[in-house]
């Protein structure tokens, strides 16, 4: 075969793969979930639902932490699906300085299925604390 028709026929394999590979990479190292980025693995892992932001406000000795379910304002609501679906301490940290000043803390939970007792469960990704 001519050098062309060989790009031709497995080049489009050849970046199907590569973005692939790329996808489990950052849902490796960088937590991202994998039903982003192109859906590649989205039918590995179990879908319920999306990951939560939870904000922690001064109660006695301890928080209380309710679901962030709306952003108040424009720079909250762009950051916050930012947060939901690659939680890092910087993204929370900067969340934080657009919510209730009387929030001491903020977490990201996924929900997840337990093998062992097929329950749903939740995993704590990232912590912000004040």
């Amino acid at each position: 075969m001519a050098p062309s028709r060989i790009a031709r026929r497995y080049l489009p394999l050849a970046l199907l793969l590569a973005v692939a590979a790329y996808q489990m990479w950052r849902v490796e190292v960088d937590g991202l979930t994998r039903w982003r980025g192109g859906g590649f693995g989205m039918y590995s892992s179990v879908h319920y639902g999306e990951s939560e932001v939870w904000i922690g406000f001064s109660r006695g000795e301890g928080l209380n932490f309710v679901p962030m379910t709306t952003a108040g304002t424009v720079e909250a609501r762009l950051l916050l699906p930012r947060c939901r679906v690659f939680p890092t301490e910087e993204s929370l940290e900067e969340l934080a300085l657009y919510i209730t000043p009387g929030a001491g803390a903020l977490q990201i939970w996924r929900p997840r299925l337990d093998p062992e007792t097929l329950a749903f469960d939740r995993e704590l990704l990232a912590e912000y604390r004040r």
